[in-house]
């Protein structure tokens, strides 16, 4: 009996050993195959010239392709390096070399992998492993090669979504087209969208820069093969054909921008956007941007300020009035006379460029007319010629308590004096006409916030901006809100004083904002991106901590509590 059992012990064995290399010898047989339809596998480096052979490193010209579960993989050219967003099913199920897969007839072969045991993932750090990979930026090395040639490349695991645009080499008007691909990752639906668009640089000071925003359309087809725009739900934002790309050049930090605008939406959450249905906002979320196999860094998708996210109605209120918005281009107190037309002058329908003359009638008193849900004749400017016979002066105890909410007039001026929004107490803000009780009330919307938190205009730096230079003590001057606190006009002292310290209680506590910086700093480092960000574009400021920032915010909130008791 005990002999049976060795000899059936040593067929057990011999069985195993056999089909250990038979599995060997298949894999072998797979890499030196390339042709074969296989997915990728991984191998000790120690093999790496005994398997490559005698194929030849691949010339320049030569396209080696990786693929995810037959999704094609955003390739860096200069990088050599192929990008992929963690998802959150790879961080619940892990991912294996065995999902990956190369071009046809080609065959990829990984060196090293994250660990992927995910059946004990306590014990085996696959989130830690795949964390580190990401807030490192450390590459994957792996081969592709087919019957004559090889490439090393790698494969970064990234924690942000990734933006990738291909140029289609056509152009309409200023916009040129392209293909679209964003990977959510972690954000939205954490899927893959894909669409046509076309794009063009926006923003004045953007175009001085190396690195540029963009103004993003998403476009389709209808049945008949004519382009429509496209709408589309990005990384759990609205709906929407339109998007603006921030560039996030000149900020030393790369969070400005959002954490104003998502301190501005929990400001309007608070108020219930002040009784209507419209955001009265934006919001952005982070990606990187790949164009053209270029890496270009670390951009803020954002929803546009629209007369959807603003909620102007799309037809005429009562007595045939119309809603209306303007986006602010200076800070202009306008005479009568800027408003009075030529009878034969109407207000142009607006178009997609990014320049307007103070000749057109689309521009008066520093304001251009964005949309209206009427026709835009000269009339779409009686609110602003209202708004402007106001601060004139003449009329202005009168005419305030009818053409401003007074909560939104206080909120903005908070809001401004919290984040030191320089630019935004000048320009860089909406008006929006709204109808109420049948007549139009004013509401001040923010918008491109990046020169804030301590932040000022600086002529002579490279990125016409100062860091940290401006007084925490100093309080910005905001029409209309300057002239009623100076004469306290509709009690507007008691209304800020009451609603200061309610915000103080809550959104606006030091330890509230300091955990939304540190928060959004946090995300952009562990998801690697800050690091190839600051490597690309090396004259871009990107501080290695918040200490200044937070040092700004603390004395900030002491000097207006003090100013605001005072008050």
């Amino acid at each position: 009996m005990a002999k049976r059992r060795k000899r059936e012990y040593l067929l057990l064995a011999g069985s195993v050993f056999f089909l250990a290399v038979v599995a060997k010898k298949r894999v072998w047989a797979e890499v030196k195959n390339p042709a074969a339809d296989s997915c990728a596998v991984q191998m000790d480096i120690c093999e790496k010239d005994s398997i490559l052979g005698t194929r030849s490193k691949a010339s320049d010209g030569w396209e080696g392709t990786l693929y995810l579960r037959g999704e094609k993989l955003p390739y860096v050219k200069d990088e050599e390096a192929y990008l992929l967003p963690v998802t959150l099913d790879m961080k619940e199920h892990g991912i294996a070399p065995e999902d990956f897969s190369g071009g046809k007839g080609q065959k990829v072969i990984f060196w090293e992998f994250p660990n992927a045991d995910t059946d004990n993932k306590e014990t085996s750090g696959w989130e830690r492993t795949l964390e580190d990979a990401c807030a490192g930026g450390n590459g994957y090395a792996l081969t592709i090669l087919d019957e004559q040639e090889w490439k090393d490349v790698r494969l970064i695991f990234t924690g942000m979504p990734l933006l990738e645009l291909e140029s289609l080499g056509e152009t309409d008007e200023d916009f040129e087209k392209i293909h679209v691909r964003l990977f959510e990752g972690t954000q939205g639906e954490g899927g893959l969208i894909v669409t046509d668009g076309k794009i063009r640089v926006r923003g004045a000071l953007s175009k001085k820069f190396p690195k540029t925003g963009y103004r993003l359309r998403l476009t389709g087809q209808d049945d008949f093969g004519n382009e429509i725009d496209r709408s589309e739900p990005l990384l759990g934002m609205r709906s929407s054909d339109a998007w603006n790309l921030a560039a996030l050049y000149a900020d030393d930090l790369k969070i400005r921008d959002k954490i104003s605008s998502d301190l501005w939406r929990e400001l309007m959450e608070d108020r219930n956007s002040y009784g209507f249905e419209a955001a009265f906002g934006t919001r952005m979320e982070y990606a990187e941007l790949i164009r053209d196999g270029e890496y270009l860094g670390i951009y803020g998708l954002m929803e546009p300020i629209d007369a959807r996210q603003l909620g102007i109605a799309d037809s005429a209120g009562a007595a045939g009035k119309s809603e209306y918005y303007y986006k602010k281009q200076n800070d202009v107190i306008a005479p009568e006379e800027a408003f009075v037309f030529p009878a034969k002058d109407q207000v142009l329908p607006h178009t997609e460029t990014e320049d307007e003359t103070e000749n057109s009638v689309n521009y008066v008193a520093s304001l251009e007319i964005k949309e209206a849900s009427g026709k835009l004749t000269r009339d779409a400017w009686e609110p602003i010629r209202q708004y402007m016979c106001m601060m004139r002066g003449s009329a202005f105890e009168e005419m305030a308590p009818a053409l401003l909410d007074e909560r939104n007039a206080a909120d903005m001026w908070i809001f401004l004096q919290t984040i030191a929004g320089v630019d935004n107490s000048i320009k860089n803000m909406y008006y929006a006409a709204k109808l109420v009780d049948g007549g139009w009330k004013l509401y001040f919307i923010p918008w491109d916030m990046d020169m804030s938190w301590g932040n000022e205009y600086c002529e002579e730096a490279h990125t016409f901006q100062s860091y940290y230079t401006f007084s925490p003590g100093k309080i910005l001057d905001w029409n209309p809100v300057t002239p009623m606190l100076e004469q306290d006009l509709c009690e507007m002292r008691g209304i800020i004083k009451e609603r200061w310290l309610e915000l103080r209680e809550g959104i606006l506590s030091e330890d509230h904002l300091s955990e939304t910086m540190e928060e959004a700093f946090s995300y952009l480092k562990a998801s690697g991106a800050y690091e190839r960000d600051a490597k690309r574009w090396e004259e871009s400021p990107h501080s290695d901590s918040l200490d200044e920032i937070l040092s700004f915010t603390g004395q900030r909130l002491i000097s207006l509590d003090e100013y605001i008791k005072e008050l």
